[in-house]
């Protein structure tokens, strides 16, 4: 029996499109109100709109020849994407997508939060194309493999909760930015110890940032 098959009208794709674009701010909304989880189905939606697959599928901005209408914003603060020499990269590793957030007291807190779309360490946002985009190192740093846009949202999408779980993880620097290896820590005296582990997830929402920005430029 011949495989059924339907071709959908562009005029139902963009609506698909309007819908996602619909998931991806519902998603904002509830990682900054709080659910810091929303983060893998911002992959989810990320990956849906950008993201060829194997077997001959296609991003759904991909099937309406959309992902080279515009020019992709990028709010990545690497010094070694801006030609910055490598003497500036600080020991460790680093989330170019979000900034510290330290709130001192008891219940005080140490975490990542997206950076914004202002003006960074190493300059300005920059426009770039949707290739140079989606293969941009987000995570880097001299003792762990560099993290690029694609493989976050695929990690996070694939293996990490927002379409499947996994039992493993099997991108190195994927499950050293995701455990907080990496991260930031504080000591302080007669209180607990402040950890950061969750610079992946806002590095994500970082990334809902810059593609609602491009949504919105082309009309959705």
């Amino acid at each position: 029996m011949a495989r059924y098959r339907y071709a959908k009208s562009e005029d139902e794709l963009k609506e698909e499109l309007r819908e996602q674009a619909g998931f991806l701010r519902d998603s904002m909304a509830a990682y900054d109100a709080g659910k810091e989880a929303e983060a893998k189905r911002l992959a989810t939606v990320a990956s849906t709109l950008c993201r060829d697959g194997a077997r001959g599928t296609s991003s759904l901005l991909g099937q309406l020849g959309l992902r080279s209408k515009t020019t992709w914003l990028s709010t990545a603060d690497n010094p070694e994407n801006r030609g910055v020499p490598n003497s500036a990269v600080l020991t460790g590793a680093n989330f170019s997508l979000c900034q510290f957030q330290w709130v001192t007291g008891p219940e005080g807190t140490l975490k990542y939060v997206p950076r914004g779309t202002g003006e960074g360490l190493f300059g300005p946002p920059r426009e770039i194309s949707f290739h140079d985009w989606w293969e941009e190192t987000v995570f880097f740093g001299r003792k762990v493999p560099t993290l690029s846009r694609k493989n976050l949202i695929c990690s996070l999408r694939d293996q990490h909760g927002g379409s499947h779980v996994d039992a493993e993880l099997t991108d190195e620097s994927y499950h050293a930015a995701a455990t907080g290896a990496f991260g930031m820590m504080m000591a302080r005296p007669d209180q607990p110890d402040l950890n950061t582990t969750n610079g992946h997830l806002a590095s994500m929402r970082q990334i809902a940032t810059e593609l609602d920005i491009v949504l919105t430029r082309l009309g959705y």
